[in-house]
């Protein structure tokens, strides 16, 4: 875990900013960055991703790596579990920088999912919270701190008020990113979630599925609850209940779990 150990002076904020800025173009610079943030806010994982479109994430540095290459965590992730990250989810649906709380960006019923109870309680924690910074439209940065404990208010915000100078610096750092994958994947064409989403479920020998079923699946497993679907779609709450059981039966299960399971089987 990163403690944190509050600056007490001014002084002190104008050390760290300069450190920061020193280190820019060196290889270490996002561990250094992750590292500052744990003077005003106790964490115990950092993840740096590169958001594409509906593309895999790309990883530009984490500390829950094996040598050799991310672990099976973080590669289940980037399989494919990331279209469910209500984190990822925010930001293809307002493409916008700033700083997020978890609360803020997760779907209602999302502590109820499979994918939380599975995946995210067991390697992110309790809390999460993220600076984004948008490239453009289509791509971002995004440095996730996760906490095994829920983060204090007074820790949200000094962090939020940080979050202009955060982004400041990712986006001074885009100059110096010794990764080509950045430079090269702007212009990588992306394809629709519907796309991948069904490219996924099809590997795990679902049958296919429409337009309409492929989005409420998504919902669901992404812990949209009926209420929030039905507002989300503008449907009624009862054609979503009859949506959600002729794709049971197509899918041949009987439970958001099972359908979790199919999902997650095929990444």
């Amino acid at each position: 875990m990163v403690e944190a150990n509050k600056p007490r002076h001014p002084l002190e904020w104008q050390r760290l900013m300069t450190q920061l800025v020193d280190g820019l173009d060196r290889p270490n610079f996002w561990q250094l960055l992750a590292r500052s943030m744990g003077d005003y806010a106790e964490f115990d994982s950092h993840l740096v991703l590169k958001f594409s479109g509906n593309e895999m994430p790309t990883v530009l540095a984490a500390n829950m790596m094996e040598s050799g290459g991310a672990d099976s965590r973080l590669q289940d992730y980037l399989n494919g579990l990331f279209l469910l990250d209500p984190f990822f989810t925010h930001w293809r649906e307002t493409r916008y920088s700033g700083f997020y709380r978890l609360d803020e960006v997760a779907p209602d019923a999302f502590k109820r999912t499979d994918y939380y109870k599975r995946y995210f309680r067991l390697n992110v924690a309790e809390d999460e919270v993220q600076f984004v910074h948008a490239i453009d439209k289509d791509h971002a940065i995004c440095l996730a701190l996760g906490s095994k404990r829920r983060f204090k208010p007074a820790e949200v915000a000094v962090l939020a008020s940080l979050a202009a100078w955060v982004n400041a610096l990712i986006r001074q750092r885009l100059r110096f990113e010794k990764s080509t994958e950045i430079s090269l994947s702007l212009h990588r064409p992306t394809t629709s979630l519907k796309l991948k989403l069904e490219e996924t479920m099809r590997k795990g020998n679902a049958p296919k599925l429409t337009a309409r079923e492929l989005e409420i699946t998504h919902l669901i497993l992404s812990g949209f609850s009926a209420k929030s679907i039905s507002a989300k779609l503008a449907i009624s709450a009862e054609t979503v209940k009859v949506h959600k059981k002729h794709l049971y039966a197509k899918l041949g299960v009987e439970s958001q779990s099972a359908m979790f399971s199919m999902f997650f089987n095929a990444q």
